[in-house]
């Protein structure tokens, strides 16, 4: 290898297989139910790494083993005529990577009825179950190819999950929903217990099929953790300080409420640097630790001297003993007092770490840093040397990624920022005191996933009429299982950031209907951590649907045109594939902001009242998918905040009954947000918000603008509480500054008053200030405030009820109490006002207080 500064060499090495092969997991998932005239598709899923084979087979029908003897790829295709009437037929496969470990055997059954019934399939994710986590099933449906007459209106779903390997009835079942898609909470189910997941699906005819599922959620490991971690302290100290009650197990947790030290046994251990184990000065016997979380260990009556530290490890076990964990703080020995550093890690998401600290020295100064490859000078990038001077190290975590700084008692890191980071890599959040103490707690950023592959065929057709199939193959990571979200950009290359992605599910494959254009296509393949990869980007060209006539055609281009798309999603609505109805009412939305290069097209874009009618078109179809959104996962929710967002792009072409839809699908998505919600979707809802905001005016009654501003804050508020839960008191706020509304999200401790410079969502400060005034009793509270710059009329009586040049202020708080009391004042610019209008203002003439209370459910009130 050669190097920068010109010099060279080689080394040789050896990689040698692994010792120990992790298997393949797999799933297999396809239709149970098919008529004779039907194919089943038996698809596999999993982690199966690169290079994987499948080998399949059937034990108790010798014609379907014979056609599927030759067959190693991860989907194979069953015609019904191969299958007896009334008796099932059993698949098997399993999956063998490139190093030779083989999966476990995994069986999907096929019935072949009399009366053909609707093909479903229940996807959901390979195991390992877990009871943290959340899972979501997806019941994929498509009609018999000889179904009964009628048999394409709407059809019906029903879900039965129930404790066992069989199914129970409704009565006695953990949980019975309808919809295509069944979104379980995590901390629903119960660890070491079976489940059998049942879906139910009837055509328009009165056809019938069921799907079934049976899920093994297994024991999670216990996470051990000592508060404080890594330390400075005196050797002679009185306590060495050990807390290991932020320990827990995962599987005591609901609603994010742990049990944690009630369970759980503890066994402590204790070694000098050097690995000797530590002895008391009184007899030199071996200290005996008790067996509490919270032990009282003299370091004062520690053989210490000669050793620069020493190592406290702490092991917790379940009741039954069959669960272990270990944790241990390494505790750095001061010849002279020093203060006591306590670290904590506050919280932590996929896109942020938030740690608090302090000191037992009253007045302390304290500074933070981290440490860990790339970021240590050591190892930071060179730059600007020139003639053998020294060189000055890049900033490998710049300042917006410390949105808190460097010192204080609090620190945050924002990993949505560019930084030396890098995936995989251990590092150490250190805080130092002036007073000679200092703590420390590491943190891992975990591996996206890896080794796979992703493509899409064909690569041109024809708009919304030929089917374009992504899929992906060979993906392994770290934290099963995984999640694949599929994504559409227009343009001559992939934009993550303006693409139109499919709600995350288990399924490896997707089959997508597009308008005309040019895009490329990519997928996002998750971890059950959150990390996630994006694999290669495919370009595919989409012709425009020419529309065809006879002589008995009625109707303008415009029409037929619409009339396609409407059958697109009317279709896809029937059966209840929302991924797909999502997928191609983005695709037709984002074409509205970027026409396709066909002429003809182009034509029809341009006219204001065609594009109103598509979004007309497109808020009708999607806002039957928020009517019942009372178990729509949170990755579908994220998916239906995009289409909002590209439904209100452009607000003068968004008419009063679409405005109507949209807002119900914020309101309905808003409340399936799950508690990890991304930077990128908070910023995307309220950014659409503010659009919405700007439709009040043209709301044609007082009863639908109040309808709108309704739901529009029910969804800011609970985004805002989302993400408020992981913010610090006195960090700056979250803001999003838009043309027609403010919203600032803080978390502030009481009493304080405290003016900060917004945190714009879009990236950087900005102008506006926001003051937050708490008084009474010392508590956190989290606080948004809201101000709307607009003005509606009430017609019947002639007022107004918010005035433009006013504005409205709402403040919402979690954690207030009757001693409390909360104000927000926002600083106005008054640039274009009138002298008339800059007096009304000023006065506080027609200023209105705004008190908003949601249900009970909600924990924010006015």
């Amino acid at each position: 290898q050669r190097s920068w500064r010109g010099g060279g060499g080689g080394v040789t090495f050896t990689v040698a297989a692994p010792t120990v092969l992790q298997p393949p997991s797999l799933v297999l998932s396809g239709p149970n139910e098919i008529g004779g005239c039907d194919v089943a598709e038996v698809q596999a899923e999993g982690a199966s790494g690169r290079g994987v084979t499948q080998r399949w087979w059937s034990f108790d029908n010798a014609d379907v083993s014979a056609m599927l003897a030759n067959e190693t790829g991860s989907t194979v295709r069953i015609p019904g005529h191969l299958l007896p009437v009334g008796a099932v037929t059993t698949i098997t496969a399993t999956a063998t990577n490139f190093l030779g470990a083989t999966s476990v055997p995994a069986q999907h059954e096929v019935l072949r009825k009399l009366v053909p019934p609707p093909l479903v399939s229940i996807q959901i994710s390979p195991p390992p179950y877990r009871r943290q986590y959340d899972l979501t099933a997806f019941a994929s449906a498509r009609l018999s190819e000889c179904a009964a007459p009628g048999a394409d209106a709407l059809l019906q779903f029903r879900w039965v999950l129930s404790l066992g390997t069989e199914p129970q009835q409704e009565d006695d079942a953990v949980m019975v929903r309808t919809g295509s898609e069944l979104y379980i909470a995590g901390g629903t189910l119960s660890a070491g217990s079976h489940y059998h997941l049942r879906a139910l699906v009837i055509d328009g005819s009165g056809s019938f099929s069921r799907a079934e599922r049976t899920i093994l959620v297994q024991a999670s490991p216990l996470q051990a953790a000592l508060k404080g971690g890594d330390r400075t302290v005196w050797r002679n100290s009185a306590d060495a300080g050990l807390d290991a009650s932020p320990s827990y197990d995962p599987d005591a947790c609901t609603g994010g409420t742990c049990r944690r030290a009630g369970a759980l046994s503890y066994a402590w251990g204790c070694v000098l640097s050097g690995g000797a184990k530590c002895r008391l000065k009184a007899d030199s016997s071996l200290i005996s630790i008790a067996n509490s979380a919270t032990p009282q260990v003299p370091l004062a009556g520690i053989q210490t001297d000669g050793h620069a530290s020493a190592t406290f490890t702490v092991t917790i076990s379940d009741e039954t003993g069959a669960r272990r964990a270990s944790a241990s703080t390494t505790l750095t020995l001061a010849e002279a007092e020093v203060d006591t550093v306590d670290v904590q890690l506050v919280s932590r998401s996929l896109d942020r770490l938030a740690y608090s600290g302090g000191s037992s020295l009253a007045g302390a100064y304290l500074s933070w840093k981290v440490d860990g490859p790339g970021v240590t000078e050591a190892e930071q990038v060179v730059i600007g040397a020139s003639s053998g001077s020294a060189a000055s190290a890049a900033n490998p975590i710049p300042d917006d990624a410390v949105p808190m700084g460097w010192v204080g008692n609090q620190f945050i890191l924002d990993l949505t920022r560019p930084s030396a980071l890098i995936p995989g890599a251990t590092y150490a959040v250190t805080l130092t005191s002036t007073g000679g103490g200092q703590g420390s707690l590491s943190f891992r950023i975990g591996l996206p996933p890896s080794g796979g592959a992703c493509a899409v065929s064909p690569a041109a057709g024809t708009a919304l009429t030929d089917p374009f199939r992504l899929e992906c193959g060979g993906w392994t990571a770290e934290e099963l299982p995984m999640k694949y979200s599929f994504g559409v950009s227009r343009g001559t290359t992939f934009n993550a950031d303006a693409a139109v992605w499919t709600p995350a599910s288990s399924s490896s494959q997707f089959v997508a209907y597009l308008d005309a254009g040019s895009y490329h296509i990519c997928a996002q393949i998750f971890d059950a951590a959150g990390y996630v990869a994006l694999g290669e980007q495919s370009h595919v060209d989409v012709a425009a649907l020419v529309p065809t006539r006879t002589n008995e055609t009625v109707g303008s281009d415009d029409d037929l045109v619409l009339d396609a798309i409407q059958g697109v999603m009317a279709g896809f609505f029937r059966l209840g594939q929302t991924s797909q109805l999502l997928q191609v009412s983005g695709s037709v939305l984002d074409g509205l902001q970027s026409a396709p290069a066909a002429t003809a097209r182009r034509m029809l874009l341009s006219s204001s009242a065609y594009r109103m009618r598509t979004r007309l078109l497109m808020s009708s179809q999607l806002g039957q998918v928020a009517a019942d959104g009372s178990n729509m996962s949170p990755s579908t929710s994220s998916s239906v905040i995009g289409s909002v967002s590209l439904l209100t792009q452009t607000p003068e072409e968004v008419s009063p009954e679409a405005a109507a839809d949209a807002a119900a699908m914020l309101q309905a998505a808003g409340g399936a947000l799950g508690p990890e919600i991304r930077a990128s979707t908070l910023l995307q809802g309220m950014s659409t918000s503010d659009k919405m905001v700007s439709m009040l005016s043209a709301q044609p009654s007082l009863a639908s603008r109040v309808f709108l501003i309704n739901a529009v804050m029910q969804a800011v508020i609970r985004m805002s509480m989302l993400h408020a839960a992981s913010m610090m008191p006195s960090e700056n706020p979250y803001c999003v500054i838009g043309d027609h509304s403010q919203f600032a999200i803080q978390s502030v401790a009481s009493p304080a008053s405290a003016k900060h410079g917004c945190h714009n969502g879009a990236g950087g400060p900005i102008a506006e200030h926001v003051d937050v005034v708490v008084g009474g009793a010392p508590a956190t509270m989290e606080v948004l405030a809201v101000r709307v710059n607009t003005a509606w009329r009430d017609e019947a009586e002639g007022n107004d009820f918010f005035s433009l040049s006013d504005g409205v202020m709402g403040v919402y708080a979690n954690g207030v109490g009757p001693a409390h009391s909360v104000s927000v004042r926002f600083n106005v610019s008054l640039d274009g006002l009138n002298e008339s209008a800059t007096a009304h203002f000023s006065q506080g003439a027609g200023v209105r207080c705004v008190q908003w209370r949601w249900g009970s459910g909600e924990r924010w009130s006015g």
